[in-house]
């Protein structure tokens, strides 16, 4: 949650049939390969892909995932600015088969399931007298000077049906083809989309570059092994990260190549997401 969050058109969010998660992911399965199979597993869990039941999904609610009760909200307009200052945020319940709900939540409890949760891990949301519903931040408007919560909305999914996730890809190990000074590592993409359970989205994918050994080398996105039931959507030819000659080492050679500075370089990064809103957003 950064300023760059927006909490933009709520009618138009509501039209949206997709869902877009930034998660985060740390299952996969282990390589032995060095070069071929680039990913490394650390506390593995249990395999992925099962449905769960109706039993299992209320048990991981209840247990496993961040809580977070809410009320009805009949204030609107202007009238929230007061309600904020109360200590209440207001919030949005959407998505799934429900309908479409105006709530309320007390701004610590809210904080701190958005902190711990993020965008990568489901949120129970227990509505006071109402529904109890499995669901996921879809955006967050925070105030563009002070970063106070002015708005969240929450998206229903259902446990049994796959998603669309963006998983973090975090770089493990040392590329060989650095040693020396001859070759410089450049990351490409930071994130890679995947189709996924919502409540089997792994933490990050760890990528090795202990493979990367000559200039040249990289890691596409085909590259990558998967957790099981995960399925990556981006471009398979999307670079990962890759070998590149180093400036010194280009003119050493006579070739004048000229690579990126600093230690590491970006390639295919998008920007941030959004512009800070610059009043408070009227619900």
């Amino acid at each position: 949650m950064g300023p760059g969050d927006v909490y933009g058109d709520e009618s138009a969010s509501r039209r949206e049939d997709g869902v877009r998660l930034v998660l985060r992911s740390s299952a996969a399965p282990t390589c032995a390969n060095p070069f071929s199979n680039h990913l490394v597993i650390r506390n593995p869990r249990p395999a992925f892909g099962r449905a769960q039941t109706v039993a299992e999904v209320n048990r991981d609610m209840a247990s496993d995932n961040v809580s977070l009760s809410v009320e009805p909200r009949e204030v609107t307009g202007k009238k929230v600015r007061a309600l904020r200052r109360s200590g209440i945020t207001p919030i949005h319940l959407y998505g799934g088969s429900g309908d479409s709900l105006t709530l309320q939540a007390e701004t610590q409890a809210l904080r701190s399931a958005v902190n711990t949760a993020g965008r990568g891990q489901p949120i129970a949301i227990e509505v006071d007298g109402g529904e109890k519903a499995l669901t996921f931040v879809r955006e967050i408007a925070q105030h563009p000077v002070s970063g106070e919560l002015q708005h969240v909305d929450f998206i229903r999914v259902d446990a049994n049906e796959r998603v669309s996730a963006e998983v973090t890809l975090t770089m493990v190990g040392e590329a060989p083809a650095t040693r020396g000074g001859g070759g410089q590592f450049l990351r490409g993409i930071r994130t890679v989309t995947v189709s996924v359970l919502p409540l089997e989205v792994p933490d990050e994918i760890e990528v090795s570059i202990e493979g990367l050994e000559n200039i040249g080398d990289n890691i596409r996105v085909e590259d990558l092994i998967l957790p099981d039931g995960v399925e990556a959507i981006s471009s398979p030819d999307q670079v990962v990260a890759r070998i590149a000659m180093t400036r010194t080492a280009a003119v050493e050679v006579g070739e004048g190549m000229e690579v990126e500075e600093g230690a590491e370089g970006e390639e295919g990064e998008e920007g941030a997401e959004g512009e800070a809103e610059g009043t408070e957003s009227e619900e």
